[in-house]
């Protein structure tokens, strides 16, 4: 697991890279949190990308200029299936595989349970055709 800065500019870059081949299925699909966004699926291109700010609890629309910490595993720390992420600032790297921090997270946050909310998409993703 680790944790990096990018720039606004950087995310939707990696957010363009990583859904560039739908409707095909890569495996390059990117699962995200705090951070909402369109696909449209014809042209390829990403809009009305927006940021949970949890200071506020609101979304805000991606600032092209700003850095922000983006958490992820080591695989795309060192490129992935983007490359678009590989050359921001890493802010802290850990030794734990992300299965363990995933069993850790739902043990000791979820207790065990995994919430109803998580039975259902939580419309972080919209896909139209264009």
């Amino acid at each position: 697991m680790a944790k990096i800065e990018a720039t606004g500019a950087e995310i939707l870059a990696m957010l363009k890279r990583c859904t560039a081949a739908l409707p095909a299925t890569d495996g390059q699909f990117p699962q995200v949190s705090c951070l909402r966004y369109t696909i449209q699926q014809k042209s390829h291109t990403i809009s009305d990308v927006s940021v949970f700010d949890s200071a506020n609890s609101t979304w805000k629309p991606l600032d092209l200029q700003r850095r922000y910490t983006v958490a992820l595993s080591d695989y795309y720390l060192g490129g992935g299936f983007y490359n678009t992420l590989k050359g921001c600032r890493q802010l802290f790297i850990s030794t734990m595989f992300t299965r363990d921090a995933l069993a850790e997270y739902l043990a000791n946050t979820l207790d065990g349970t995994i919430p109803a909310r998580y039975a259902h998409p939580q419309g972080r993703i919209t896909i139209v055709d264009d």
